[in-house]
């Protein structure tokens, strides 16, 4: 609970008990807030999960509950000697049956975040999020856990994400590779106005790179998609950064992204040498006429 006046703010902790107390209304009860639009609820304890099925209704669009690993919420539990106790895992069940009826008690959902709950996505949530007509923005990291109730998705060339807007992932591991590997994956394209691919210090970004640019020009789609960022965040100090003095992102390693002829706005930040001559450069104020921003290495010189 928040409140402020001009520079003056107070925060106040509500008890779990307390929504423990709201948690449980008749089958047929209206929600709580009936117009309720938007909720943000940071970091909600696993016994208090129960209240969103009374703030959740029709009106709710956009939902961002940040949570961090239910083991940590159970860590003082006397009974709990390890993190797979039952405890954590009748909790984990609790909160997914929970989150598995969002869809049918918020119809109207257009914005969803759950961020780093057991630090991945299964594969059972993304088949049900690739086919939600009302997602706009989807922001996961890879890879995609595998579960046993979900076999390889068919090869079909259809649409997935139908009403998606915006694109975002990021590889956990170094590289591109997790991610050029989930665009391989996906049954269809992609008709996002807005993609980002991030990964963290990338030791191999030489051999994946080129492979991820070409995997964005299969799964994109080039009539829609607007904006594009690629970025790798690179530690100096880090041993493990491959030693390839003469790398640098060229035209060629780019080219494939030139199909794409109603990009506005694109950012390349790579933490290597984008070496583009007057050549390269025609070719590309050419190939992206509409061109608004454009971003090579920003900060990096």
């Amino acid at each position: 609970m928040f409140w402020g006046r001009g520079t003056e703010a107070g925060v106040a902790d509500v008890s779990p008990d307390i929504i423990c107390a709201f948690s449980y209304s008749p089958p047929d009860a209206f929600p709580l807030f009936p117009r309720l639009e938007e909720v943000t609820w940071r970091i909600p304890a696993p016994d208090a999960f129960s209240f969103l099925r009374v703030i959740s209704g029709p009106s709710l669009t956009t939902l961002d509950l940040s949570v961090p690993k239910i083991d940590k919420d159970v860590r003082n539990d006397p009974d709990n000697t390890n993190t797979d106790s039952h405890t954590t895992t009748q909790r984990r069940a609790e909160v997914l049956a929970l989150i598995a009826q969002l869809g049918a008690m918020c119809p109207r959902m257009k914005s969803f975040q759950w961020a780093d709950l057991w630090h991945a996505l299964a594969d059972i949530a993304l088949e049900h999020a690739m086919h939600l007509r009302t997602l706009r923005k989807f922001n996961t990291h890879l890879p995609i856990v595998a579960s046993n109730t979900l076999g390889p998705a068919p090869r079909q060339e259809n649409d997935v994400f139908p009403g998606l807007q915006g694109l975002c992932l990021k590889a956990r591991s170094y590289g591109y590779a997790e991610i050029t590997s989930f665009l391989d994956s996906l049954p269809g394209r992609v008709r996002a106005s807005t993609f980002e691919a991030h990964t963290s210090a990338p030791t191999n970004v030489a051999t994946t790179l080129p492979d991820l640019i070409k995997a964005i020009s299969r799964r994109l789609d080039s009539d829609t998609l607007a904006c594009i960022t690629i970025t790798g965040d690179r530690f100096y100090e880090d041993p493990r950064i491959e030693q390839i003095a003469a790398f640098s992102v060229t035209i060629e390693t780019l080219r494939p992204l030139l199909g794409f002829h109603n990009v506005e706005n694109a950012e390349l930040n790579f933490k290597r040498a984008i070496s583009l001559v007057d050549e390269d450069l025609l070719e590309t104020s050419q190939s992206w006429p509409k061109l608004r921003a454009l971003r090579l290495n920003p900060g990096e010189g």
